[in-house]
């Protein structure tokens, strides 16, 4: 992932607080890596900007140097994020594209995604029994077939008329 300015102070800022809160305790990256169990090299990569951190490394960060707002799960309570979940979350946001990043708080909190396709079919009939028993469950889509007539050819006319057609192969 190429940073932007804006992105890279995102990243900086889990970066120093890292560092602070380790330096604050006088502990090494290879002490701090067993505490949290990760490797000392990514301790190493985060603390220079060279790698983004992760929410677990967050959660792990806010368990061991016990952050300000950090509460693991209790019971029926749930967790609440400290300094490092935080700062992993806005890092965490940056993989989607600019234009998205405003929905993600959404998406977290959903509690069911749907997908919706603007096609009556999605994706390709891969055998025509399967286009015909699809096609017999939806109301007036049932395509007179005729024993000359493939039914990829009624389909079209029935459903895309005008719609210009390409034979990619022996198969198609």
């Amino acid at each position: 992932m190429v940073a932007r300015p804006k992105d890279q102070d995102a990243i900086s800022a889990f970066a120093e607080e890292l560092n602070a809160w380790r330096a604050a305790r006088g502990w090494t990256q290879g002490e701090l890596a067993a505490k949290v169990n990760y490797s000392e090299s990514l301790i190493a990569l985060v603390e220079t900007c060279r790698s983004a951190a992760t929410m677990e490394l967050g959660r792990g960060l806010d368990r061991v140097f016990s952050t300000p707002g950090y509460a693991p799960a209790n019971g029926d309570k749930p967790e609440t994020p400290g300094t490092f979940m935080r700062l992993a979350g806005r890092i965490r946001k940056l993989s989607f594209p600019v234009a998205f990043r405003p929905f993600t708080g959404f998406e977290e909190e959903a509690t069911a995604l749907y997908i919706f396709e603007h096609a009556l079919f999605p994706g390709l009939f891969q055998v025509e029994d399967y286009a015909r028993y699809r096609l017999a469950t939806y109301p007036g889509a049932t395509p007179e077939l005729s024993p000359n007539a493939s039914l990829r050819a009624c389909l079209v006319r029935k459903f895309c008329p005008g719609l210009p057609t390409a034979r990619l192969g022996a198969a198609a």
